[in-house]
């Protein structure tokens, strides 16, 4: 079905590139798919005031980066905690562990930006939370080789952003820290 709007047609044909590269900005289909859909629908519902628009491609490109920045930003957005909740995590006595843990993992996190988010789910769940490599390796889908030089590479990638995760990283690796 060819639609009215060229610039809606363009966003038909040239979808499955489009979806590759918002794939490459986001690092994931799921995300990704919604981005263009959201982009989409949009575009539909401007339809009227899109007829005059001399360079279709390059429009097309600047709304699909400006939606792509807006979900990335808005994914990055944390949520707030309800107080009352706040207060009884403040008197388990395991809060303060709890609190530890979670800021390593972002720490972490903040140190592997680079990686899919299954690996490096993958990597804290092996060095923090003491998962076998093997269990790891088969929930995604590699050899246990290769997940263990990715987590090499990992930790390389750490060290050489910062000397104290250097440190922090050989005591994990050790299991020396709690």
């Amino acid at each position: 079905m060819v639609n009215e709007n060229p610039v809606i047609d363009a966003l038909i044909q040239h979808y499955d590139s489009l979806l590759k590269i918002t794939v490459m900005m986001v690092n994931s289909l799921e995300a990704a798919q919604d981005i263009i859909q959201n982009l989409a629908a949009t575009l539909f519902s401007k339809q009227n005031k899109l007829k005059d628009i001399n360079n279709i491609p390059a429009y097309l490109s600047v709304c699909l980066r400006r939606a792509t920045l807006n979900h990335l930003r808005d994914s990055a957005r944390t949520v707030a905690t309800d107080p009352n909740q706040l207060a009884k995590m403040r008197s388990d006595p395991s809060y303060k562990a709890v609190l530890d843990n979670i800021e390593w993992e972002q720490v972490l996190r903040s140190h592997l930006k680079g990686y899919s988010d299954e690996l490096i789910q993958a990597f804290i769940d092996h060095y923090m939370k003491d998962h076998p490599i093997e269990q790891l390796s088969f929930k995604l889908g590699i050899t246990p080789n290769t997940l263990s030089q990715q987590f090499r590479r990992m930790r390389n990638k750490i060290a050489s952003s910062s000397p104290q995760m250097a440190l922090y990283m050989f005591l994990l690796t050790m299991r020396m820290v709690e």
